[in-house]
């Protein structure tokens, strides 16, 4: 399999590539990637991926292609030295000279059989690749040139029907235009059905070709490609050439147009790249300011400025952007006069400032007043909005059976209400609101309400089709593997690291850490640690991380990192008012002081636990005072009291059991039996 030129690719096809690297590597698959030096990607970086850097030819090579291109004439002799010296090795420049040459008249003759004109030491050469294809687009025929243009404007390939809306000639004289300059290599023939389309030899050719024309020509050619590659589209759904029209219209300088088609591009990018859609929806946003006051104005700054707030935070918008963006959409609002709107506005705001300082639990008398406005009205897609960002600031906060019962409320007016899934800006909260019971289910132990996400997900995805519905059930089914075998669903959480980093980078970290889980589980205290320590420092919201890479730590013996990490997560748990990661924070605190001071340490460790067990018991939180016995264990060992040992052991064993988790159990009766 060859896929060319990686530096072009989309983020959605990036995922695809990511995960077909990952399959490659399971079969007798050879998979061919060409790519700039400038292109990184995580997956390039796998054992089984090798890179093999393409050089300039050698001087050899450089002859022998030299000799194939020019002939062997007599009067060509010193020639091919003085190309090879110029062209340094590159090949298409190399080519391009050639071709120039010809052109000219300074060669004549064919390829293969050329002589020259004029002697060697009168002929000037280009001294760049630029300059000998801006020299070669200056010699076509103005009819050729202006066809050339046209096409650079459209982008590296355009199809003969929109060449002649555009271009407004016959097809006689366009088919003309178009023999030339294939003949002539500067495009060629990419198919022929079910329409003819050409494409640039090189990239750097249609460069070239657009930077060559005056800036109003460009501005007003993008407008009529605009308008071609609309009319083309008509009443179909326009798909990814949504954000191609847009494109062009920007570039044109019409603003109502390029903000419609923005608009379209963020509903169909709204599927699968978040990134993608916040991008679309920022320009429209962006350009709406340029509008005189309208009520449409004001619809597309309540509209796109949601998506800025809710969105903003999670790709890295600046602060003072989004305060910009929420003053204009609250604004609109009050214009509308949608008080529920400016409520959803207030409580984006406030979600923004939490993800900021990490204290989630300031925020939420804010968010639940926003969700007691939304649910006193009729608008079902604002009750969605805000009641998600309640149930998530909920769960991080470490209210954890409040934001299960409101995820659960939320879930079931997405089922009754399929249409809120089918709405782009709605959908997204409204699937990730799956997402966060999945995070309260197993941070309480409720296992049995996994099977039922899973459940509720697959109906949901036969009906949505979108990348994130898709990645949410296969998360929640790794989750089941998960409680079954944990180190059977290590690589299949790997596996989904670089699709969820494409959907949303902020994605990485929740699957992160509950690889690092497993990790930890199975003893593989090594790749925790690999799986970790990038992760942590990157956002405010990483205590749970900081408590398993401590713990992590530990596991490798490593005394001294794992102290000072237990203390750095028990520190900022402390500061953030005690979030979900927690007790977790003061679990590791405790294994981390134990393996640091040993039995003399007993007093510590047992008031860190005893700070966690509280927590646990006050949050409900199963899962973590399972981890607790298990500390406790190791106390005891220390301690010599093997009989104490089991006993904490086998409790949790049982608790595991109970929970519905037997990978679990089966983990702490291997644990018991060593």
């Amino acid at each position: 399999m060859l896929i060319e030129d990686l530096h072009w690719i989309d983020p959605g096809t990036e995922a695809f590539v990511a995960t077909f690297v990952e399959a490659a590597a399971q079969t007798r698959t050879l998979l061919l990637l060409t790519y700039r030096p400038e292109y990184h990607a995580a997956f390039l970086q796998r054992s089984h991926c090798h890179q093999l850097p393409l050089l300039p030819l050698a001087p050899e090579a450089v002859a022998e292609l030299l000799q194939d291109l020019l002939g062997t004439d007599p009067s060509l002799a010193g020639l091919a030295s003085r190309i090879q010296e110029h062209t340094a090795g590159n090949p298409f420049f190399l080519e391009e000279v050639i071709q120039d040459l010809a052109e000219s008249g300074r060669l004549l003759g064919s390829k293969g059989r050329y002589r020259l004109a004029a002697a060697v030491d009168s002929l000037g050469i280009p001294p760049s690749v630029r300059a000998v294809l801006a020299a070669r687009i200056d010699r076509q025929p103005e009819r050729e040139k202006s066809v050339l243009q046209t096409a650079a404007v459209i982008g590296l390939e355009s199809g003969e029907a929109t060449l002649a809306a555009v271009t407004q000639l016959p097809r006689e004289e366009l088919a003309a235009a178009l023999r030339t300059l294939v003949s002539a290599e500067l495009v060629y023939e990419a198919a022929l059905y079910p329409e003819a389309l050409y494409a640039f030899k090189h990239p750097l050719t249609r460069e070239v070709a657009y930077e060559s024309q005056l800036g109003e020509k460009r501005r007003r050619t993008h407008g009529a490609v605009g308008r071609a590659l609309a009319a083309q589209i008509g009443d179909e759904e326009p798909g990814e050439r949504a954000a191609l029209v847009a494109h062009h219209f920007d570039a044109a300088d019409e603003v109502e147009a390029a903000i419609r088609w923005h608009r379209r591009a963020a509903v169909w990018a709204s599927r699968s790249n978040a990134v993608h859609a916040f991008e679309h929806s920022r320009r429209a946003f962006d350009l709406a300011e340029r509008l005189p006051p309208s009520a449409e104005r004001d619809a597309v700054e309540i509209h796109e400025g949601q998506r800025l707030l809710y969105f903003g935070p999670r790709v890295g918008l600046s602060p003072e952007e989004i305060g910009r963006a929420r003053d204009r959409a609250e604004d609109a609002a009050r214009r509308a006069g949608d008080p529920v709107a400016l409520a959803a506005f207030e409580s984006l705001d406030a979600y923004a400032r939490s993800l900021r300082t990490g204290r989630f639990v300031d925020v939420l008398p804010e968010l639940e007043r926003a969700f007691a406005v939304a649910l006193a009205s009729a608008e079902l897609r604002w009750q969605l909005i805000v009641g998600y960002s309640l149930a998530s600031a909920q769960a991080i906060s470490g209210r954890t059976p409040a934001s299960l019962v409101t995820s659960r409320r939320l879930t079931a007016l997405c089922l009754a209400h399929p249409e809120l899934l089918a709405d782009d800006l709605t959908r997204w909260p409204g699937l990730l609101t799956w997402g966060v019971r999945i995070i309260c289910a197993i941070a309480i132990g409720r296992f049995s309400e996994i099977a039922e996400v899973t459940s509720e997900l697959r109906e949901v995805g036969r009906r949505d089709g979108s990348a994130l519905a898709a990645l949410l059930l296969s998360l929640s089914e790794v989750v089941e593997i998960t409680f079954r075998d944990p180190r059977a669903a290590i690589p299949q959480q790997v596996r989904r690291l670089e699709p969820a980093r494409q959907l949303l980078p902020a994605f990485t970290q929740t699957i992160s850490q509950y690889l690092a889980a497993n990790q930890l589980r199975v003893g593989e205290f090594a790749a925790a640690i690999a799986t970790l320590e990038p992760m942590v420092g990157q956002t405010s919201l990483d205590v749970v991380l900081r408590a398993y890479l401590a713990l992590a730590f530990v596991g490798a013996g490593d005394s001294k990192r794992a102290l000072a990490e237990a203390r750095n997560a028990v520190a900022q748990a402390e500061e953030l008012g005690l979030p979900s990661g927690a007790p977790q924070a003061f679990v590791a605190l405790a294994r981390a002081t134990l393996l640091a001071e040993g039995a003399a340490a007993r007093n510590g460790v047992e008031r860190a636990l005893e700070r966690a067990e509280a927590m646990a018991a006050e949050r409900g939180l199963l899962p973590v005072g399972c981890e607790i016995l298990e500390a406790r264990a190791a106390l005891a060992r220390a301690l010599g009291d093997e009989k104490a040992r089991a006993r904490f052991l086998v409790e949790a064993e049982r608790r595991y059991t109970e929970m519905g988790a037997p990978g679990y159990a089966a983990l702490i009766a291997l644990e018991r039996a060593s």
